[in-house]
């Protein structure tokens, strides 16, 4: 009998026991690392269920599977709250009337906190201990977002947005394929840092592509294992904290050049820099608000895909869309003129924007509608609050699947 079978067979079982001990070692090293307790009982407190099993688990399926996770304890509940636990917080997804206006109206409720859990691939400055100026309330970062993009400052950039969009689509050319969904992004980028930043760096061709493979790196730390075990030393972490610092280093230096400019703008950046906001501050906020949005295919960048598809699948609503544009142009421009089409459109106000398309505006909402079915996430940050008999503690997550009324035959009979 060949020699080499043998050794095999007296070695397998040594083997084994070498891999159940590694095995155990690592799920024992598992359990005295994590602070919180990997397995809970199931037990309906409060009115509530609260999840038992390994927690860690439940964290997984969150991260990875959220919807299926959220809608399938729905379907074995009977669309009742609950409860569980993801990593060391406590996670309640919301269901019913009450709780829906709770979950919209409560104030200890905070936007930022809860997409800072959620969203794995937002910039974290903390991973390369940059201070920054400290949080900002909800009320506030609505207000400094008004201040950037209200109708008074956008009111000129339509020309502006249209040229970059036409300087964009020509390099697609008359005919052939193209992804919608990575053309329209990098559109959509672009557009982004026009509308978001300033004049400086949405026309540095070379730093806007930088900006993007600092998203790129940032990405790569977006999956279920970098999120819930953010400390591993992954090449995804090592990859985000590169991206995170290219990050901030490009947008500081184009905030420090603003903030040197002999003559102030209306930009984003220098209406930020009059609010007395320091270099830290803002590169810091943009990464909840403008920053956020190009790290991973956005809600907007879906949607605008979307909508293009839809249309292209409708003849009848595609026919409606393309009557009301030409009705635009009809109005607000000289028909006659033998500018380019972009140059027209650029003539057209504002406000005839946003009045004048009805159905192009029902295409929008009903793609947003039928895409944005995810859980809306909250951090209570103030006080104890009380929903329906179920407490909340100062500290805890909630979340309110948008589905529950997106896609509820009560409400929209048709719904998808």
């Amino acid at each position: 009998m060949d020699s080499n079978y043998l050794l095999g067979i007296v070695t397998w079982p040594s083997q084994l026991l070498n891999s159940l001990l590694a095995f155990s070692f690592i799920l024992t090293l598992f359990v005295l690392i994590f602070p919180f307790p990997i397995a809970y009982s199931s037990t309906p407190t409060q009115g509530i269920d609260d999840l038992g099993g390994l927690s860690i688990i439940h964290a997984w399926n969150f991260f990875s599977h959220q919807y299926d996770f959220i809608h399938a304890r729905f379907k074995e509940n009977g669309n009742k709250m609950f409860r569980f636990n993801i990593l060391k917080h406590r996670m309640t997804v919301l269901s019913g009337l009450e709780a829906r206006k709770a979950f919209f109206n409560e104030q200890s409720f905070n936007l930022l906190q809860g997409y800072g859990l959620m969203l794995g691939s937002m910039p974290d400055l903390d991973d390369l201990s940059i201070e920054t100026d400290g949080g900002e309330k909800d009320g506030e970062f609505v207000r400094r977002n008004l201040a950037i993009l209200g109708k008074d400052r956008i009111k000129d950039l339509p020309p502006i947005l249209l040229e970059d969009m036409n300087s964009h689509m020509m390099t697609w050319g008359r005919e052939g394929t193209m992804d919608p969904f990575r053309e329209i992004y990098r559109l959509a980028f672009q557009l982004t840092i026009r509308l978001a930043t300033c004049k400086e760096l949405a026309e540095d061709k070379t730093a806007v592509q930088n900006l993007m493979q600092c998203y790129a790196d940032i990405d790569r730390g977006a999956s279920p294992i970098a999120v819930m075990f953010p400390w591993f030393p992954s090449a995804a972490r090592k990859a985000k904290e590169k991206g995170t610092l290219g990050l901030y280093t490009l947008l500081a230096h184009f905030v420090e050049k603003r903030r040197n400019s002999p003559v102030p703008s209306t930009d984003p950046i220098d209406v930020l820099l009059s609010q007395g906001l320091s270099t830290d501050s803002i590169v810091g906020r943009y990464e909840y608000n403008v920053c956020s949005f190009p790290s991973s295919p956005s809600n907007d960048v879906q949607s605008a895909c979307w909508s293009l598809l839809y249309l292209a699948a409708n003849p009848i609503w595609r026919e409606k869309v393309s009557a009301e544009f030409k009705a635009l142009l009809q109005k607000h421009t000289d028909t006659s003129s033998s500018e380019p089409l972009h140059k027209r459109l650029g003539m057209i106000p504002v406000s005839a924007w946003e009045e004048e398309l009805p159905s192009a505006d029902l295409v929008v909402r009903e793609t947003i509608r039928l895409l944005l079915n995810l859980g809306i996430p909250r951090r209570n940050t103030q006080r104890r609050v009380t929903i329906d008999g179920v407490t909340i503690e100062k500290g805890d997550f909630v979340m309110y699947s948008a589905a529950k009324v997106h896609l509820n035959p009560d409400i929209y009979p048709n719904p998808t």
